[in-house]
């Protein structure tokens, strides 16, 4: 039983637990599982050690296939005093004798398959045998413990010993790097001690040549990181096809939780652009399997997957940074990149639905952002093909979108400002996907009060469209609606406002039936224009016409159908008709509520106009309360200096006064 690390640290808590579960003497053996480099030998052999003084026998029996595992009980039996010639009936000897003794210890190490042990295990119960492997499969035949990276306390702990250097800033930002995994910071600490070099010039070393120093060549008795993972994929490949094309995606989808249904897909809509492999539900199936069979997955479940960063990085290493001088080589791998990335967009585009202003499918974009921030961090955009940053445009500024309905103003401004600068990189500001980007910049641009912008980019919008299209296509009325909204809320432009509105609806109803959401939008724009201007009965008429229609076709849930009551109340409230103006209010309020939830910026607005209501009718301590939860919200979802968080906060001033 060799000594475990001189470095180790020592993981009480999981001792204790792999204590506990050995002795309650069932006979059943424990496997340690866990992700490659996570250290479950040392811990198995730690443990060995620390329990030595009660064992009689203790052996570690190298098990990452059958050959191996019957020579070292083999061995083992001939330690015992057994002498047979044929190495299989020894190891039998030796599995008898310790099934019928007590003081044993015996350790499997990097099991694999559960056949590989067949009749090899001792099944007394006054002995114990420790199985490590990367495969949770085992847990269907012993009891199971799972082997996480170390936690902050622990890796800091653990670099400290091991490189006698006491920089823990530095130490905290090389354990971070490196993902916690034991492995790695054994190199990392290793090298420092050797080199003569502290944590922070390591540090440095490690951002320019990463793979270089993850594995080691000075060192050709140790196993580097990239090559533990490069054994564990090669192993996995063989037990399912697409087991290198899921690994390579999840390595560019980011360290976070994929959702699962992002790489297995929709049963619903098969899919009929991608590799044979991605195209069949059972085959992910059985490559997802197999990379959790590996531990190349930290965990596998039905909602998400997810893989290691240093995992991820040694992927993306070994299938993309080629650093051959031979040209074909390196195009090899940078189309494979790529391909990669091009599949992770069109997964991401799938997964997204297309309707971006239902409330349900903003969970789903909450959940996907994360992963496709990673993918554009490695996108090269100057090199995308035309196609290629078309397809990405798309979905980033889809994506842009969904977050800016959820409430996230500020992602979605990110989002679709990176989708409008990917398409003016490949000179298409004419092309559809290219106003479609500019198009809910513009939108976003206004609901975050970049009015002169929003304006701006409005304006060039209506333009194009009026070259390509003319005026009366639908595409130019929705791009000219959209800029009479920017303009009403700019000092001094409502007469223009009004004038664009009226010809937009004139367009519109020469195209659309009279209760067509167009319509409807463009009446709703008008009315409230009618109301800045002053005209609060012709506004009133307008806007509670709009409301009437839209309950009626849309429900009274629908997101628009809330903006409609809400507009609806202000008009009441301009004509001093106060109560009405708080009944709508108070709907508008609690729909929002519930539809949009407590912290949506609209939400803020409906508490803030709920308030001002509530302070005309005299309502003073409930007016403040609403301006309070009202600043709350927004201190979570808008900027201190947004206009809506200004009013809200404006009011308070007001009560408190």
């Amino acid at each position: 039983m060799p000594f475990p690390n001189a470095a180790f640290t020592d993981r009480k808590s999981m001792f204790m637990e792999l204590g506990t579960v050995l002795m309650r003497g069932s006979g059943r053996p424990v496997v340690v599982a866990g992700m490659a480099g996570v250290g479950k030998t040392q811990f198995a052999l730690a443990y060995a050690h620390s329990t030595r003084s009660k064992l009689r026998v203790g052996w570690l029996v190298p098990a990452s296939n059958r050959v191996s595992a019957l020579s070292s009980l083999a061995d083992l039996a001939a330690a015992l005093g057994f002498h047979e010639l044929n190495r299989k009936a020894a190891a039998g000897k030796a599995v008898s004798y310790l099934s019928e003794s007590s003081g044993w210890l015996l350790i499997f190490d990097d099991a694999y398959k559960l056949s590989d042990l067949t009749g090899l295990v001792p099944t007394g119960i006054d002995g114990a045998v420790v199985i490590t492997s990367r495969n949770p499969g085992f847990d269907r035949s012993a009891d199971s413990l799972l082997l996480r990276p170390f936690d902050d306390e622990h890796a800091l702990e653990f670099l400290r010993n091991r490189s006698h250097d006491d920089d823990m800033g530095a130490a905290k930002e090389l354990a971070s790097a490196l993902g916690n995994l034991p492995l790695a910071l054994e190199h990392a600490a290793t090298y420092c001690m050797e080199a003569g070099i502290g944590m922070a010039e390591y540090l440095q070393r490690y951002q320019r040549h990463r793979t270089i120093l993850i594995e080691d060549p000075t060192r050709p008795a140790s196993r580097g990181l990239h090559t533990t993972v490069r054994m564990a994929v090669d192993r996995a490949a063989k037990q399912a096809r697409g087991v290198r094309l899921v690994l390579q995606l999840l390595s560019m989808l980011g360290p976070h939780d994929v959702p699962t249904e992002l790489i297995t897909g929709v049963v619903s809509r098969p899919r009929r652009w991608t590799s044979s492999v991605l195209a069949n539900p059972l085959a992910v199936d059985r490559a997802i399997r197999a990379l959790r069979q590996s531990s190349l997955l930290i965990s596998a479940s039905t909602s998400h997957l997810r893989v290691h960063e240093l995992v991820a990085r040694a992927t993306r290493d070994q299938a993309f940074e080629r650093r051959s001088p031979v040209w074909w080589k390196l195009s090899f791998a940078s189309a494979r990149k790529a391909r990669t990335l091009d599949t992770a967009v069109r997964l991401i585009d799938e997964y997204l639905p297309l309707d971006t202003r239902v409330p349900p499918s903003w969970a789903k974009a909450s959940l996907v952002y994360p992963h496709l921030e990673a993918v554009l961090g490695h996108v090269e955009t100057q090199h995308l093909s035309r196609r290629r940053a078309r397809r990405l445009a798309t979905v980033v500024g889809r994506l842009g979108t969904h977050l800016f309905h959820s409430g996230d103003f500020a992602s979605g401004e990110d989002l679709c400002r990176q989708a409008l600068a990917i398409c003016r990189s490949q000179g298409d500001t004419d092309a559809e996907y290219s106003q479609e980007a500019a198009f809910e910049l513009t939108v976003i641009l206004h609901y975050n009060g970049w009015l002169e912008e929003a304006r701006e980019l409005g304006e060039a919008l209506v333009a194009t469209r009026m070259r390509l299209y003319g005026p009366h296509d639908r595409r130019t009325i929705a791009a000219m609606n959209r800029l009479g909204g920017v303009l009403m809320d700019i000092p001094g432009s409502l007469e223009e406002a009004k004038d664009l509105f009226e010809r937009v609806l004139a367009e519109s109803l020469a195209i659309f039936d009279a209760e067509h959401v167009q319509v409807l939008f463009t009446r709703n724009n008008l009315a409230k224009t009618l109301r800045l201007l002053g005209e609060y009965e012709l506004a009133l008429d307008l806007s509670e016409q709009v409301l009437s229609v839209g309950r009626r076709v849309l429900g009274d849930d629908h997101p628009d159908v809330l903006v409609w009551i809400h507009n609806v109340a202000e008009a009441r409230r301009a004509t001093g008709r106060l109560e009405g103006a708080y009944e709508l209010h108070h709907e508008a309020l609690q729909r929002r509520i519930t539809v949009l939830g407590a912290q949506h910026p609209l939400t803020v607005v409906s508490q803030t106009n709920l308030a001002h209501t509530a302070a005309a009718l005299g309502y003073t301590a409930e007016a403040r309360a609403l301006y309070e939860e009202a600043l709350h919200a927004a201190a979570v979802t808008l900027d201190e200096n947004h206009r809506w968080t200004v009013d809200a906060r404006d009011g308070l001033s007001r009560t408190a006064s």
